[in-house]
């Protein structure tokens, strides 16, 4: 069975990343109806591998292709349509919100790092924690060549 729980936590990304975090999230949203296997979920979150770790689990032994994939083949298994189909509303609703963040970094490129509050949907399944970014990040400070500047 899978553990849900909802929380908030802090990322810091460049703009890279956050943009390979974007892709990430669109990418497992786009599959999730797929039923890939677990070995077509490694192919498909390769290119993500530098954002793994750092956005879509807590806990760094799992922050590979094959950890993400192992969770989310686990996940899909277990949920029932109904919760399948809330799953994708809240991952789509948190892509749809990345829009903000990569606002903030267009109108400010002075800074090359951001500090983000994000809401986080986790699931735990199959003994492996997989999270996704369910709303709008809050961005709290960011860095540029004169150092870190807090903003909330």
């Amino acid at each position: 069975m899978a553990f849900s729980r909802e929380y908030a936590a802090k990322v810091i990304l460049t703009e890279e990343q956050f943009r390979q975090t974007m892709r990430a999230q669109y990418t497992m949203y786009n599959n999730f109806d797929k039923n890939l296997s677990t070995n077509k979920w490694v192919d498909v979150l390769n290119p993500f591998l530098g954002v793994l770790g750092l956005v879509f689990t807590n806990v760094p032994r799992f922050g590979t292709p094959i950890g993400i994939a192992t969770g989310i083949v686990s996940l899909l298994t277990e949920l029932v349509p109904d919760e399948e189909g809330d799953l994708e509303d809240m991952v789509k609703g948190g892509y749809w919100e990345f829009g903000y963040i990569d606002d903030f970094f267009s109108r400010n490129p002075r800074y090359d790092r951001l500090e983000i509050r994000f809401p986080f949907l986790e699931y735990e399944s199959g003994g492996v924690p997989v999270r996704f970014v369910t709303g709008r990040g809050l961005v709290t400070r960011a860095h540029s060549g004169s150092g870190w500047e807090i903003l909330e």
